[in-house]
C-alpha cells in the first residue's frame, strides 16, 4: 500500500470531528438549522461514507466467509435490522425521523466492517488509532481558540458550543479518546509514541473535567478496570502509571483553570457528584422512559422516538443503553442484541489478548463508549457511536485468521 492509501481513511476518520467543529462555529449561538447540523454531524458521516465505499470497492461483499461470522450472531443481526425498519415504519409516531435514524444506525454498522475488511488491507489497525488521537488535539484547539475568542461575552454554555447540542455531549468524544489513549500507552515501541499518546490523555481527560462533566473520567476509569482485567499489557507499570498521573495531572490543571459558566469547571464536576444533582435528573427521565416501554413492551417504538413518547424538557434520549434499546425495539431488540453481544465479546476479548499491539487501544475506546453508555447518550449521538462502531470493527479484524499481519 502506498502512503496515499494507507493515510486516506485515518485522516478523513480521525479529523472529520475538528472538522464538525470548526463548521459548527458560531459565536451568536446555533440556529436552527444549525441545530439540525450538529444532530446529524455531516462531516463525520461523509467519512464513514467514503470508507464504506472504498470497502465495497476492495471486495467486501465478498469477504463475509473470512470473518467467520457465527450463524446465531449473523440471524440476530438480520432480525433485529427488519425489526428495527419494520417500527420505524409502522409503529413510530415520527415515521421520517425514525426511518432517518434507523439509516444512520445501519451505515455505522457498514462503518464498523469496512474498518474490519480494511484494516491489514489499506491501513494498519494503528493508523486509525493515531488518526483519531491527533484529530483529537484539533478539536480540542477549535473548541479553545473558540472559547478564549468569546470569554466575557453573553454567551450560551449549555447549548452553543461547537460540534454538540449540549456541553455534556463533548464528553463522550473525550472518553473515548483518553481510553485509546491509554491503550496506545501500553503498548507503545518508543518513548515518542508513548509521550504522545500521554499528551493526549492529559489533554483528553482535561477537556472533560473542564467542561463540567464526571462522566468520561468514570467511563475511562471503568474501562481502565477492565483492560486490567482483560489485557496484560494494561498492568505493565508504564501503563497503569501513565493513565494515573495523567489523571492527576489534569484534575491539578483544571483546578487553576478559569471557567466561564458556573455549569463548568472542576467545582461542577465536584458538586455533581457529592451535592444534590448526583441524578441530575436521570430518574425523572427514566420513569417516564419505562411508561412508555410499557405501553410498547415486546418491539418497542422505533428509533429516535424518545421526545415524541417520553418527552422530558429538550432531551432526546433516555440517558441508559439498556432503556434506549428497549424503547426503541423493545425485549426482542434487547435479547437480539444481546446475542449479538454474546458472540463479539467472545470471540473480541481472545483476538485482542493475541494481538494487543494492534487491537489493545480500540478494545479500550470500544469499551469507554460502551460503559459510559449504561449511565449515558453515549450510544445514541453520532460521533461517538462511529467511534464506537470503529473500534469495535478494528477489533474484529483480528478474527480473520488469514489476514496479513500488517495491523
Amino acid at each position: 500500500m502506498n502512503r496515499v492509501e494507507r493515510y486516506l481513511i485515518p485522516m478523513l476518520v480521525g479529523f472529520a470531528p475538528p472538522l464538525f467543529a470548526l463548521m459548527t462555529w458560531s459565536p451568536n449561538g446555533p440556529s436552527p438549522t444549525g441545530l439540525a447540523f450538529r444532530a446529524s454531524a455531516p462531516p463525520v458521516l461523509f467519512a464513514e461514507l467514503v470508507t464504506i465505499v472504498i470497502a465495497f470497492k476492495e471486495g467486501m461483499a465478498g469477504s463475509w466467509a473470512r470473518l467467520r461470522p457465527p450463524a446465531p450472531a449473523l440471524i440476530a443481526l438480520a432480525l433485529l435490522i427488519l425489526l428495527a425498519i419494520g417500527a420505524a415504519t409502522f409503529v413510530a409516531p415520527s415515521r421520517a425521523e425514525s426511518l432517518v435514524r434507523t439509516g444512520i444506525w445501519i451505515m455505522l454498522l457498514l462503518f464498523g466492517f469496512s474498518a474490519t475488511f480494511l484494516a491489514g488491507r489499506m491501513f494498519k489497525t494503528m493508523d486509525i488509532v493515531w488518526g483519531w488521537l491527533a484529530g483529537s488535539v484539533a478539536f480540542g484547539l477549535v473548541i479553545i481558540a473558540f472559547v478564549v475568542i468569546i470569554w466575557g461575552q453573553p454567551f450560551d454554555w449549555t447549548g452553543g458550543l461547537p460540534a454538540s447540542q449540549h456541553i455534556r455531549h463533548l464528553g463522550y468524544y473525550w472518553a473515548a479518546i483518553a481510553a485509546m489513549a491509554f491503550g496506545a500507552m501500553a503498548v507503545a515501541k518508543d518513548r515518542r509514541r508513548y509521550g504522545a499518546a500521554f499528551g493526549v490523555a492529559f489533554f483528553a481527560l482535561a477537556l472533560s473535567l473542564w467542561t463540567g462533566s464526571r462522566g468520561p473520567i468514570l467511563a475511562v476509569a471503568a474501562a481502565t478496570i477492565v483492560g486490567l482485567a482483560v489485557l496484560p499489557s494494561m498492568r505493565a507499570t508504564r501503563a497503569w502509571a501513565g493513565a494515573a498521573s495523567s489523571l492527576v495531572l489534569a484534575i491539578g490543571t483544571v483546578a487553576l483553570l478559569p471557567s466561564p459558566a458556573n455549569n463548568m469547571g472542576l467545582a461542577r464536576t465536584v458538586a455533581a457528584t457529592t451535592q444534590h444533582e448526583v441524578s441530575t435528573g436521570r430518574v425523572t427521565i427514566w420513569k417516564r422512559t419505562v411508561a412508555a416501554i410499557e405501553a410498547r413492551p415486546v418491539f418497542g417504538w422505533g428509533e429516535g422516538q424518545f421526545r415524541w413518547v417520553a418527552p422530558f424538557y429538550s432531551m432526546q434520549q433516555p440517558h441508559e443503553l439498556i432503556v434506549q434499546i428497549l424503547l426503541a425495539w423493545g425485549t426482542i431488540g434487547l435479547l437480539l442484541l444481546i446475542v449479538c453481544g454474546f458472540y463479539f465479546v467472545r470471540r473480541a476479548i481472545p483476538a485482542t489478548r493475541a494481538d494487543e499491539s494492534a487491537l489493545a487501544a480500540p478494545f479500550m475506546g470500544m469499551t469507554a463508549i460502551f460503559l459510559f453508555a449504561l449511565y449515558d447518550g453515549a450510544l445514541y449521538h453520532i460521533l461517538p457511536v462511529s467511534i464506537f462502531a470503529g473500534c469495535a470493527g478494528l477489533v474484529a479484524s483480528g478474527w480473520i485468521q488469514d489476514s496479513p499481519r500488517q495491523r
